[in-house]
């Protein structure tokens, strides 16, 4: 068989079916993952196409007898991480998941030479595996393979330039420029360690930010971690937005409160329960819960003789600024609000 005959068979045929496949290892693997507590930047999915294929069958150095059946990648899924660890973390759970092509799979980042600098990624060809391939969702697809890349943020990057320079130039490339990119790919890897070490320092802060207040040693500086922890310790807030302990934080930070402790005598039991009504009267007016973060700034309104304009503008809460306009705002909103229809 011809090549154009391959193609136009991969085109009429086959392209359809591994794109519905492609599609669907990608949403299993995006719920894999999610229940692993793995979320990655990106998972993207393609099947090739029919110019591609006729490149790749044409391309210099490479035989096929049936390229349908020899060429791996005609389905592809991408993960892209933020850090090398999630790879690590990645690639075992896919292992576990599906059946391996380990002839044809590769990992790039074990090169030969340590001091050759290149494109690094972890490639593996796999298939359903023999439970899933018994179910009616995947049983067409028996004996079809998929490519499953896995790199970082930073590998893509390069990768995606390096592509788009190199290999699908239809000169060869200097020798000079094949060197800046090996160079570059070594600044890379370099990034991709100092970010993961970021990650984990980071992680070990966190960790002894928790540890401190949970030994009720609050005499510790204010930061938007310290501040999570003490509201989930001290107040009981499990979901606090980034966006009100910003405000919080910029607030506190202005009226020099720069420790722990300091807003804890501030925010204390008896404080927090004299706005309960001003809270519950707010919660109503902004539709919000009982539970409104708003008890808090009303406490330090109070504390440092803020008006209740001064404290709306500080929350950036309209029914504080001008309680009688928003309930107007609000009276019209609900008057525009279409009826449901229950029929």
């Amino acid at each position: 068989m011809k090549t154009e005959e391959f193609i136009m068979k991969y085109s009429s045929e086959l392209q359809p079916v591994y794109k519905r496949m492609a599609l669907q290892i990608q949403e299993l693997l995006t719920s894999i993952l999610a229940d692993n507590n793995i979320t990655p930047h990106s998972t993207t999915c393609r099947e090739k196409d029919p110019e591609s294929l006729r490149l790749k069958i044409g391309k210099e150095g490479k035989s096929y007898n049936d390229p349908l059946d020899e060429i791996t990648d005609l389905a592809g899924v991408r993960i892209i991480t933020y850090f090398p660890s999630e790879v690590d973390k990645i690639i075992p759970i896919i292992e576990k998941e599906f059946k391996i092509d380990k002839k044809n799979s590769i990992d790039k980042r074990k090169t030969s030479d340590p001091t050759v600098f290149g494109y690094v990624s972890v490639h593996l060809i796999v298939e359903f595996s023999s439970d899933r391939i018994k179910l009616p969702e995947y049983s067409r697809y028996k004996g079809m393979k998929c490519e499953i890349q896995v790199r970082t943020i930073l590998q893509h990057a390069w990768a995606e330039i390096e592509h788009d320079i190199v290999y699908k130039s239809s000169e060869d490339i200097p020798f000079e420029l094949r060197r800046k990119f090996a160079s570059l790919s070594g600044l890379l890897e370099i990034a991709d360690r100092e970010f993961e070490t970021l990650r984990q320092d980071e992680i070990k802060i966190r960790k002894e930010i928790h540890e401190t207040i949970n030994r009720d040693n609050i005499d510790i500086p204010i930061d938007l971690d310290s501040l999570r922890f003490y509201f989930e310790k001290y107040h009981n807030e499990k979901k606090i937005g980034s966006f009100v302990l910003s405000k919080l934080n910029k607030f506190v930070q202005s009226k020099n409160i720069t420790t722990i402790e300091q807003l804890h005598k501030i925010l204390t039991v008896s404080a927090l329960a004299n706005v309960s009504n001003d809270v519950l009267t707010f919660s109503k007016l902004c539709h919000s819960t009982n539970r409104c973060f708003i008890k808090y700034f009303f406490v330090l309104g109070d504390y440092f003789k803020l008006s209740r304009h001064e404290m709306g503008t500080l929350i950036d809460c309209p029914a504080m600024e001008d309680e009688a306009r928003y309930k107007m705002k609000r009276k019209v909103f609900e008057e525009k609000k279409p009826e449901k229809n229950h029929e």
